[in-house]
């Protein structure tokens, strides 16, 4: 889905899953602010209630509306140990990354 690619292009890894628990108690650990509607809650998709869903998608279609390159992206992406990282693909317009 939209969320896993976004991970996957954060870690550079063409699989694996997203830590759905982590990014629901330190969501920004891994997301900025920007990237989400005030108040959302982020978890796995089929546990968040049809009107969360929908206010995210509608949030990030009016990003992808406003900014094209810039819908969403991962701060940090958790690796095998369990330890944060930086984004493998940064933008290079992107002071920091994301």
């Amino acid at each position: 889905g939209f969320i896993t690619f976004h991970y996957r292009r954060a870690s550079g890894m063409k699989v694996g899953l997203v830590p759905w628990m982590q990014i629901s108690t330190q969501r920004l650990d891994y997301i900025s602010e920007k990237y989400l509607p005030q108040g959302a809650k982020l978890q796995e998709p089929s546990k968040l209630q049809k009107k969360e869903v929908i206010s995210l998608l509608e949030f990030w279609r009016d990003r992808q509306k406003s900014d094209p390159a810039d819908i969403l992206c991962f701060r940090k992406w958790r690796d095998g140990r369990g330890t944060l990282q930086d984004p493998v693909e940064l933008d290079s317009d992107k002071e920091g990354g994301c």
